[in-house]
């Protein structure tokens, strides 16, 4: 997706989006793009403030831009908010350290300085990591109440909120995908299944590697990404012996993901841990049966046995049961295939940003 223009004032209520860099290859940046090129644009006017560096993008950026940018960040975030004077604050968080300390205290401020807030949580296990850092709870809790509205992705992250807010100031929204800007899928022989996401232990990517060394068929796995467990998992396949079937593509992004998604013959995510990834929907809407563990907002997006196979995280056994299964029943992974295609418009950017623009319309009453 290109990258979308923004700023250009096209309704009565100017929003402010802000969250990390837009060109990075995460979930976050992917939602802001996503976000701001959808039909929100056209009812509202919005404009994006980057906050945080750069360090997530396939190219990274200049060292010295990318900390010049977290320096300056917060004095150009001041000056819109108190001088440019947006109506509504759009924050997009992930649950990490960092990010928390940073987008709460924005949420206190922009409420300070009177402007309505609506706080997105993007992935993580919020009650899970509030457990392992008690020290914050107080005030992230402090901002979640005082936000006008908070995002959340998964019923799990709903639970968590329904503990100390009222129903009516969060909304479960899901995450969007354009299926039109994919290809269906036309498996190259041998099958390869395909991994797309950062190589991180909590991804499963490991379980992943042990679940494949027990399939029996002629196959291939390719992982698309990358992150610090890289070297760690070239050693792993250099030491099973799958040197010859195992590829790791690095980042993959552009013209190379949709090759990649148009090529492979099923996806398998086996994380321990997400939100909504945003790779399992690029590979329902290029008509990737999914294998994917049943954690977060996945079970909310794969129906079991219909668009997907569900797995307990952490199990390789069952995942590679399930992989098997796709491969020795071509029929089946066929349909399944079709299925995902079709749940894939499900989660359009038409049909999720409508939940947007509700949200919008609300908050500028």
């Amino acid at each position: 997706m290109a990258t979308p223009a923004v700023g250009k004032r096209t309704g009565d209520l100017r929003v402010l989006v802000v969250g990390p860099d837009i060109h990075g290859i995460s979930g976050e940046p992917t939602h802001i793009r996503t976000l701001l090129a959808s039909p929100l644009s056209e009812e509202f006017s919005l404009s994006y403030h980057r906050v945080g560096g750069g360090e997530r993008r396939a190219v990274p950026e200049n060292f010295l831009k990318r900390n010049l940018i977290r320096i300056l960040s917060p004095i150009g975030l001041a000056f819109r908010i108190l001088i440019q004077r947006p109506r509504l604050i759009h924050i997009n968080n992930t649950f990490n350290l960092k990010g928390l300390l940073r987008d709460c205290s924005i949420t206190l401020i922009s409420k300070l300085a009177g402007r309505r807030v609506i706080f997105e949580m993007h992935g993580g296990q919020p009650e899970a990591w509030l457990r392992r850092h008690p020290i914050m709870r107080p005030f992230v809790l402090a901002a979640l109440r005082r936000a006008d509205r908070v995002i959340a992705l998964s019923e799990e992250q709903g639970r968590f909120l329904s503990g100390f807010l009222p129903r009516t100031r969060f909304r479960l929204i899901p995450n969007m995908v354009d299926p039109m800007a994919f290809v269906p899928s036309a498996p190259v022989n041998p099958p390869a299944f395909l991994y797309m996401g950062r190589l991180l232990e909590s991804k499963g990517i490991f379980v992943l590697l042990e679940a494949f060394g027990m399939l029996a068929g002629d196959c291939r796995l390719w992982f698309a990404g990358d992150g610090p467990c890289r070297a760690r998992l070239e050693k792993a396949v250099k030491e099973k012996g799958l040197s010859d079937r195992v590829k790791l593509l690095g980042f993959t992004v552009g013209k190379d993901k949709l090759t990649a998604l148009s090529s492979a013959y099923a996806m398998v995510l086996p994380s321990y841990h997400e939100g909504i990834p945003y790779a399992i929907l690029e590979g329902m809407a290029s008509a990737l049966p999914i294998v994917a563990t049943a954690v977060g907002g996945i079970p909310g997006v794969l129906r079991d046995g219909t668009d997907g196979i569900l797995v307990p995280p952490g199990d390789p056994v069952s995942l590679a049961s399930a992989m098997e299964k796709l491969l020795s029943d071509r029929a089946f992974r066929d349909e399944m295939a079709k299925n995902a295609r079709m749940r894939s418009f499900d989660f359009s950017v038409e049909r999720v940003s409508a939940q947007y623009i509700e949200v919008y319309r609300e908050l500028a009453g």
